[in-house]
C-alpha cells in the first residue's frame, strides 16, 4: 500500500511539474523546448499512471516496488524543485526587466521636463568644467547650439569669475561634501 501512495504521490509531483514547465513558456519566450520538456514529464506521468491503473484494476498481482517508486518519487519531487526555482527565477528576471523599463520611461520624461523647462540648467564636467548638457531655456537664451557649448565652461559665460573663484565655489562638489 505504501507503494500506491508513493506511486500517487510521484505522479502528482510530475504533473505540477509539467505545469510550471509550460508556464515557463510564457515566461521565457522559449516556446518549443519547454514544450518538449513538459510533454516528457507528462508522458513518465501518463506511464506511471499505467502502471498504477494495471495494478488497480488486477491486471497485475504484482504491486509496485516500493523502493523504485521510493527513488522515482525523489526524482519526481527533485524535478518538480528544480521546475519551480527556474520558473522563480525567470519571474525575478523579468520583474526586473520591466522595473528597469519603467525606470527608463521616467528617467526620459524627467529629462523631457527639464530640458523643456524655461529655467536654465547647465551640467557640466568636473575637471574640464565643459558643458556636458544645457536644456533648451538656457540653449535659447544664450542663442547656443549644444554642439557649441560643449566647447565652452561656465567661465566663458561669466567673465566676472576667475577660474579661482569659480574652482572655490565648486570646491565642495570636488571634495564629496555636496552630491550636486
Amino acid at each position: 500500500m505504501i507503494a500506491l501512495f508513493i506511486l500517487s504521490t510521484s505522479i502528482c509531483f510530475q504533473f505540477i511539474t509539467a505545469i510550471l514547465a509550460l508556464r515557463l513558456i510564457k515566461i521565457t519566450c522559449n516556446r518549443w523546448s519547454w514544450i518538449l520538456i513538459s510533454s516528457a514529464i507528462i508522458l513518465m506521468g501518463v506511464r506511471r499512471c499505467i502502471t498504477l491503473f494495471r495494478f488497480l484494476t488486477g491486471e497485475t498481482s504484482q504491486p509496485p516496488d516500493s523502493v523504485a517508486e521510493g527513488v522515482a518519487l525523489l526524482i519526481s519531487g527533485l524535478m518538480m524543485v528544480g521546475v519551480y526555482q527556474i520558473h522563480n527565477y525567470f519571474q525575478q528576471i523579468n520583474s526586473a526587466e520591466e522595473e528597469r523599463q519603467k525606470t527608463e520611461l521616467l528617467l526620459a520624461r524627467f529629462g523631457r521636463i527639464l530640458d523643456n523647462s524655461f529655467n536654465e540648467i547647465y551640467i557640466f564636467d568636473g575637471e574640464t568644467l565643459k558643458f556636458t548638457q544645457v536644456n533648451s531655456g538656457a540653449r535659447n537664451n544664450l542663442n547656443y547650439s549644444m554642439e557649441e557649448l560643449t566647447h565652452l565652461t561656465p567661465l566663458d559665460l561669466k567673465p566676472g569669475y576667475t577660474q579661482d573663484d569659480f574652482e572655490e565655489l565648486i570646491a565642495p562638489l570636488k571634495s564629496g561634501q555636496k552630491p550636486l
